[in-house]
């Protein structure tokens, strides 16, 4: 109850922290270290609002005017290559100034680049301490207190939501503000409350249930946290929380967003906002700290609510106000450990593979004797093991380091490494532990090299592991398989130049590419090593996920279908495009049909001509759709563009699994009821919980059966997400008309 009390009176108040930063601790050891010089865009300015403590400034950094006082939110990086912010403000001049921070608004905002200027382009509806996050079926969502608001695209339209919180009993009140999400490997969608306790919600919209009864927050003397924000790479999860009494701020690390290590040292403080060249921007307080992150879910940017002036000294219609503004950070390095068996403290050689990636050569970028790899409580503070190898591997770098003090024990879930670039500026990057004995087994939903879909699925026959690769063309056994404790090795034969041109095969001999993969929790890392003319290897990384298991056989007669959605309008392709923009366009709308012209006659599946997707992206669904293809032709209606039901005539030389009414290379229908071709057929397809059931010309030939994984061509493998309904016109000329689709309503 005191402590209740106390933490009321003071808020909006605020002291120095009295925690201390312990001794010995090197440059790296703290989160604090990782933010860089701003860099000035377009001049420092003076004619601002604002305490002398943030004159000059760069106005141009995240967003600001004189009209609003702008307050937290986060950013995403859209499809478009455009920022996109989500963040709330009120009037300026409000009578109350920042204390009317309750009737605040959400609004997005865009960028060209993650720094900024923002403008404003539309505003979403009321609520304070926004946060977006997007969802496994491909939605966005918008926390605020209170709510949410969610849609299907960045640009909207909105719809606010009440959220349902599954809560422990509990004597006193429940906070359940300022929130912070972060999406898991299965789809589920973890938050962590002000207070620092744990939820979790299968589908990140539906109700929210408590996992965690204590904070999860690090015990220091005096602070008063709020504003958490988590976040999620391809290592570990990362929680910064927000000491807003102190001024201050703290990092910590976990394996499963559930249990979390303190790392020493501050995460942030006042200090951080230095600008290229030194001017500082002083501003009296950091808070609601979130991050930007590149494809592998590295923090690039940290984004904060800054104000001039303690909250009480903002008045409406003063010199003071809030901002919103970017700090970029060092980016972590990535790193995987090469050795197959668990770390001790008798192991006598730990190596390591440092990846080289766009702006980073581990060749020549970075000071060799500077690194320190092992346990991070050992390396925050110079300690761990010392280099005592390195030697290219390609474009990559392998560094072995002495196992002498690398400090790793079981209560350690990744293993850190600090050194200096070449130019004596930071480095360092997390890798996982190898474990005693990964399980490669299942399915696996890849993003190629060259940005197609791919699909891995392992399986243990008579204690050896076997595999296949599907991507284009037929599906590909893996040879010279090996599994030794964390690691799987593979061989597969593929050509690596270049495409002659847009969609088409790449060139050159086939050789025979040894690939290496690990896993990271859910995730699964590949590197091929592709042999160039000049003896050497070019390794080229990937990654995927794992599939869950197939859900049980729904019961159709108790689906509720959503309204009729007419995909072609007879009239042009309004609402579709092409699967690769610089590939011909065969297609056109002729008369009510939606028609395919290219010349091509052979089932090769690389052609010049492109296949053509809805806009949209569609879960569960039924679709009605008629097709025309000519005596001999081939084309494919890709449900959520994983899965073919296949398009040939009934007398194609294509029969059983990939003849018409299967879905190709997976589901053999019972019988053959196509059609001559040139005649007018009929698919009426339902496709719910990964099961589909196809009816051909009035016949039921697949009867919901279950789908094991992707079709070759597909142009995503991912089965747990929304995609496109795409129709093939890669292959040979083809009509259709008549598309419609029902959505399964949700609960």
């Amino acid at each position: 109850m005191l402590a209740g009390f106390a933490y009321t009176a003071l808020h909006g108040k605020s002291m120095e922290s009295t925690y201390r930063v312990p001794d010995g601790l090197v440059l790296g050891g703290a989160f604090m270290d990782r933010f860089l010089p701003v860099p000035v865009q377009d001049g420092l300015e003076t004619d601002v609002w604002g305490a002398p403590n943030v004159v000059p400034r760069d106005a141009h950094n995240g967003i600001e005017d004189a009209e609003y006082s702008y307050w937290g939110g986060n950013m995403i990086h859209g499809d478009d290559g455009k920022e996109h912010l989500f963040v709330c403000r009120w009037p300026e001049d409000h009578p109350k100034g920042h204390h009317i921070w309750w009737d605040s608004e959400v609004v997005h905002c865009t960028s060209d680049q993650p720094i900024g200027p923002f403008e404003v382009v539309e505003v979403i509806g009321k609520g304070h301490n926004p946060e977006i996050y997007q969802t496994q079926d491909g939605s966005y969502v918008i926390g605020i207190i209170g709510g949410a608001y969610r849609s299907k695209s960045l640009s909207g339209p909105w719809e606010r939501f009440d959220v349902v919180h599954d809560s422990f009993p509990a004597k006193g009140r429940i906070i359940l503000v300022n929130k912070t999400y972060v999406r898991q490997a299965d789809g589920s969608v973890l938050m962590m409350t002000k207070r620092g306790q744990v939820y979790v919600s299968q589908d990140g919209m539906a109700q929210f249930k408590q996992v965690t009864h204590d904070p999860v927050y690090p015990p220091v003397e005096s602070a008063r946290f709020e504003d958490p924000v988590i976040w999620k790479d391809e290592v570990q999860y990362h929680l910064v929380v927000n000491d807003w009494y102190g001024r201050t701020a703290f990092y910590m690390r976990s394996p499963d967003g559930v249990h979390w290590k303190w790392a020493p040292g501050k995460a942030y403080d006042p200090s951080i906002m230095q600008h290229v060249g030194g001017t500082h921007e002083a501003w009296y307080k950091f808070e609601r700290p979130k991050v930007r992150q590149d494809p592998y879910g590295r923090v690039t940017h940290m984004n904060f609510a800054v104000i001039d002036v303690p909250k009480d000294d903002d008045k409406g219609s003063d010199n003071h106000s809030s901002k919103h503004v970017v700090i970029p950070l060092t980016v972590a390095r990535r790193l995987v450990i090469l050795n197959k068996k668990a770390i001790t403290p008798e192991t006598q050689a730990i190596r390591v593979k440092l990846l080289a990636e766009e702006g980073f050569d581990p060749h020549t970028d970075i000071d060799l004797q500077s690194l320190r790899f092992g346990a991070p409580e050992q390396v925050n503070f110079g300690k761990g093991c010392a280099v005592t190898d390195a030697k290219p591997h390609g474009s990559d770098l392998i560094v072995t380091f002495a196992g002498k003090g690398n400090g790793l024990t079981e209560d350690n879930f990744t293993a850190k490494l600090i050194g200096r670039t070449h130019k004596g500026s930071l480095l360092f990057g997390y890798a996982r532990l190898p474990e005693s004995a990964a399980d490669f087994t299942g399915n696996w939903a890849l993003v190629m090299p060259n940005g197609q879909a791919g699909w891995l699925s392992f399986a243990q026959e008579n204690r050896e592991t076997t595999g296949q690769l599907w991507t284009v063309g037929s599906p590909k056994a893996l040879t010279a398989l090996t599994h030794d404790g964390s690691m799987l090795q593979f061989k597969r034969r593929c050509a690596l130049g270049k495409p002659d041109y847009a969609g088409g095969p790449p060139t050159g001999k086939k050789l025979l590419v040894q690939t290496h993969a690990t896993i990271h929790g859910e995730s699964i890392c590949l590197t091929m090593e592709c042999p160039m003319p000049d003896g050497t290897f070019d390794n080229v990384s990937f990654e995927g996920k794992r599939m869950p298991p197939l859900p049980p056989k729904p019961d159709l007669n108790k689906i509720q279908w959503g309204d009729r959605i007419n995909l072609f309008n007879g009239h042009d392709l309004t609402g579709w495009r092409l699967t690769n923009a610089h590939q011909l366009n065969g297609w056109k709308a002729i008369n009510g049909e939606l028609v395919n012209t290219t010349p091509k006659l052979s089932f090769d599946p690389y052609s010049h001509y492109g296949n053509l997707r809805t806009d949209r992206k569609f879960m569960d669904f039924n679709l009605h759709i008629e097709f025309n293809v000519p005596p001999g032709g081939n084309s494919g209606v890709y449900l959520r563009g994983v899965y073919e039901a296949q398009v040939v005539d009934r007398d194609s030389r294509m029969q059983g699994i990939q003849g018409v009414g299967a879905i190709f290379g997976r589901i053999v229908p019972t019988e053959n009821a196509g059609k001559p071709g040139g005649q007018w057929q009929v698919y009426d397809v339902t496709l719910v919980d990964r099961h589909v059931t196809v009816v051909l010309n009035g016949k039921t030939v697949i009867d919901n059966q279950p789908i094991a994984g992707c079709t070759n061509g597909a142009i995503q493998a991912d089965e747990t997400i929304p995609g496109p309904l795409y129709l093939q016109g890669d292959h040979t000329a083809v009509r259709y008309r008549n598309i419609v689709l029902r959505p399964v309503k949700k609960d």
